[in-house]
């Protein structure tokens, strides 16, 4: 299994080989020049076709049950760019809750840096692109824009990261087709191998295959449908998932929602479900200023209790890459996951900020 050495080596290499090579530029282009930094898109590394970039988020919790806390959340290191005409590298590297101080109680720090992300694209033709390494699950909308600036509320629905790994290591097919006049999207995802630093995500897989075809219904509406089969690496239960998403846009109001059923295979010829969804609007009242409505539900396999809760949120963004937000959610239910990892029923106010840098 390649250890974090091992991968932060690999990705260094691909680096040092792009570095090697310069990138031919008209003269008096601004992408030549040397270290060139822009807000949301990273710095250029010398001249070549890579750049620097990444997201700091940090957030403030305080639940009806227990004292507050402020986090610093995630440190997220980008180092992205082209290796030729045809192939790309994207890797994440992440330092999340380094730092924590509780309203009553002393601060703590932490080192947990992590490989998030670890791939190489190569893109063929636009109904034909392959990726080779770990990347983020294609279920749902949530789990491939999951960075805090990103994201409309600093909660994450429970659905979004409970129901199957959010990363995979493997190999992605994926591109864009058309059928008469209807545009589709497609990603076919097989996983037959020990991941990349495996602390990552919530569910862990060794074995998964998954698939989700996206239709472009009009200029402003898409919908989705997810499979997976997995089997989950720690306690061995095989899980057949199917869904589905939906994004609505239409000014000034913006929908989104996302739905999984699962049926698990616990073993001894047990079978139990799970499933949930989260059903969210977004009211744009100008361009910085937006208000979040979202009803969530998650019932969990084995049966160990369901979870809903309603959030309230605003969105203050003074630029598009600066995000300040403030969020209460009430909370019902007790949900256990797995182990003693859980959600409860209290209530709880939250805010963040964070930067695409």
């Amino acid at each position: 299994m390649p250890t974090f050495r091992t991968a932060l080596f690999l990705s260094a290499l691909f680096v040092l080989t792009a570095l090697a090579q310069p990138v031919h530029a008209e003269e008096g282009d601004i992408s030549s020049t040397p270290w060139e930094y822009r807000l949301g898109e990273g710095m250029r590394i010398a001249r070549t076709d890579f750049r620097l970039g990444g997201y700091l988020s940090s957030s403030f919790e305080d639940r009806t049950d227990r004292d507050g806390v402020f986090r610093f959340d995630d440190l997220s290191i980008f180092i992205f760019g082209d290796l030729s005409e045809r192939w790309s590298l994207f890797s994440e590297f992440e330092d999340a809750r380094f730092f924590m101080v509780p309203t009553k109680g002393e601060p703590s720090t932490q080192e947990n840096w992590q490989i998030e992300r670890l791939y190489v694209d190569h893109l063929y033709r636009e109904k034909l692109n392959i990726r080779i390494g770990k990347f983020l699950t294609p279920i749902g909308t949530w789990n491939e824009i999951h960075a805090d600036p990103l994201t409309w509320t600093a909660s994450r629905p429970v659905v979004t990261y409970a129901a199957f790994p959010e990363f995979t290591t493997g190999v992605q097919l994926f591109g864009d087709v058309t059928a008469g006049d209807e545009e589709f999207a497609y990603s076919f995802v097989v996983q037959n191998n020990e991941s990349i630093n495996e602390r990552t995500g919530f569910r862990k897989t060794h074995l998964m295959y998954a698939a989700r075809i996206k239709w472009f219904a009009s200029p402003g509406l898409e919908v989705g449908i997810p499979f997976a089969y997995y089997t989950e690496l720690e306690v061995n239960d095989k899980v057949y998932l199917t869904g589905a998403e939906l994004t609505y846009k239409t000014s000034p109001v913006e929908l989104r929602g996302e739905a999984t059923f699962s049926r698990v295979d616990i073993g001894n010829g047990g079978w139990t479900k799970e499933y949930g969804y989260y059903l969210q609007a977004v009211y744009h009242q100008s361009n910085s200023l937006h208000l979040v409505l979202r009803h969530e539900y998650f019932r969990s396999r084995k049966r160990r209790g369901d979870h809903k809760a309603l959030s309230l949120a605003g969105v203050y963004k003074p630029l598009p890459q600066v995000v300040f937000k403030v969020e209460y959610q009430f909370r019902n239910g007790s949900l256990t996951l797995k182990d003693e990892e859980g959600v409860n029923d209290s209530d709880r106010f939250l805010a963040s900020f964070s930067v695409l840098l």
